[in-house]
């Protein structure tokens, strides 16, 4: 895979010439998918984050570009990366790093898209001084993550690349993560904000919708981001994979589905008040408030060039490499293609 630059940010292009070649003489995955009218895509976990396709597909936005999909919704990234692995999904919507691990198994997992801008997590408290001090103008940008020094702050530990993101952000604002703060797990949703609301820890990172959902029930307020800041450096987190075989196979499927899904998305943030009436239907616990709040959090973090970056993809390898997640470097070139996004 070569490489080039777009922009400031590098971008990740590869050289799958052979890709076509092999599906030119017939060779490949066999006729799974060409059976069967639908597209498979195995996504999760569900939720508003992770569950933007979900959207498109209910608002008939997919079948629109020619695409009759069918949703496999797992409850974690890891069983949606599995699904897409073992055949059973066609593409792929799930955390950046389950490509990592796959390539590290030495299974050909492929991202062949970016899904969402950076991780989307953010950081709550429910001290009103601390709340005070990180909405002052005092610091700015990741310098607020200054103000986590002597602190907890409470991560669920299923999620290892989240206590990595947070040493990574205070490391920015100059903070040593062995002495100036401490990581604690307090598990997924509710023990956070029970670990929240008890002082157990100062503060949570928590992603939407759980975060708005906290807020809603006055447990904790969100202070960071205000807002999406494009071009800050981030992890690369969500994208669209693709296991190898299947892209030898049906070569022409990833760029209808990647443009089918760009257009989604600019549909979604152009018609914003339609699509938070379908996110109702699709997830009916979330209180309106909490849900139309995770909403404008989220919507500016639906990518538009779909680009996979070499700096973003660069920076989570380093983070789970340091978290023990990885036991060495895994090639980018072979774990990342913007051949269908170009």
């Amino acid at each position: 895979m070569s490489m080039r630059m777009a922009g400031r940010k590098r971008t990740l292009v590869p050289a799958i010439a052979a890709v076509f070649l092999l599906a030119s003489s017939g060779l490949g995955a066999g006729p799974l998918f060409l059976e069967r009218k639908s597209v498979k895509i195995a996504l999760g976990p569900d939720d508003l984050f992770h569950g933007y396709v979900q959207l498109a597909a209910a608002m008939g936005l997919l079948g629109q570009h020619g695409l009759d999909a069918q949703l496999l919704v797992a409850d974690s990234g890891e069983k949606a990366a599995r699904a897409v692995i073992r055949g059973r999904g066609l593409f792929g919507v799930h955390d950046f790093q389950q490509v990592l691990l796959a390539r590290e198994r030495e299974e050909p997992l492929l991202a062949i898209a970016k899904g969402m801008e950076g991780p989307g997590l953010r950081i709550m408290t429910r001290d009103p001084a601390l709340v005070q001090a990180w909405l002052s103008r005092r610091l700015r940008g990741a310098k607020k993550f200054a103000l986590l020094r002597g602190m907890r702050i409470g991560v669920d530990g299923s999620d290892m690349l989240r206590a990595q993101w947070v040493r990574w952000m205070a490391g920015r604002a100059g903070l040593d993560a062995r002495k100036d703060f401490e990581i604690i797990d307090v598990g997924p949703g509710i023990d956070g904000m029970a670990a929240l609301k008890s002082g157990a820890v100062q503060y949570l990172a928590a992603r939407s919708p759980a975060a708005e959902m906290i807020q809603d029930r006055r447990a904790g307020r969100i202070v960071w981001p205000e807002r999406y800041e494009p071009g800050e450096p981030a992890p690369l987190y969500l994208v669209v994979s693709m296991y190898e075989d299947s892209v030898k196979a049906y070569p022409e499927m990833p760029g209808k589905f990647l443009r089918a899904l760009r257009a989604s998305f600019v549909l979604m943030r152009k018609q914003q008040e339609h699509t938070f009436s379908i996110a109702q239907r699709l997830w009916p616990r979330i209180p309106e408030a909490a849900l139309r709040r995770a909403m404008i959090n989220t919507l500016p973090l639906l990518p538009e060039d779909l680009l996979l970056t070499e700096d973003g993809a660069e920076l989570t390898m380093k983070l789970m490499l340091e978290a023990g997640m990885l036991k060495r470097k895994v090639s980018l070139e072979e774990a990342c293609t913007n051949w269908f996004v170009r």
